[in-house]
């Protein structure tokens, strides 16, 4: 149950970014992972956020708990195609994540 919580008020956040409300998005983030730590969908928009707002190395530290500290790690977060159409992460949010993925 509390990692459905946590999925949905991930999808809210994924939504405000989605809208321009970045700084809504990172709030409701950073809540969910101080409440349900071990979330990867979290971590990951996270990095993607913070990779968006040219905090990077806060886009690192999330993406590096997300894919060092999780059981499950990010592996599926680095395919675009399920990111879209099994997660559905909303465009904005998915273009930020690859961009980050891509860098040097």
């Amino acid at each position: 149950r509390a990692n459905g919580v946590a999925f949905a008020s991930t999808n809210a956040a994924l939504a405000l970014a989605q809208m321009g409300d970045f700084e809504g998005a990172e709030r409701e983030l950073r809540s969910v992972s101080r409440r349900a730590p071990q979330v990867v969908d979290t971590r990951a928009a996270l990095a993607a956020l913070y990779w968006k707002r040219n905090s990077r190395d806060d886009a690192e530290r999330e993406w590096e708990f997300a894919c060092d500290l999780i059981d499950t790690g990010c592996g599926k977060y680095r395919d675009k195609q399920w990111l879209t159409t099994v997660r559905r992460w909303p465009p904005l949010m998915v273009d930020a994540l690859q961009k980050f993925l891509t860098i040097d």
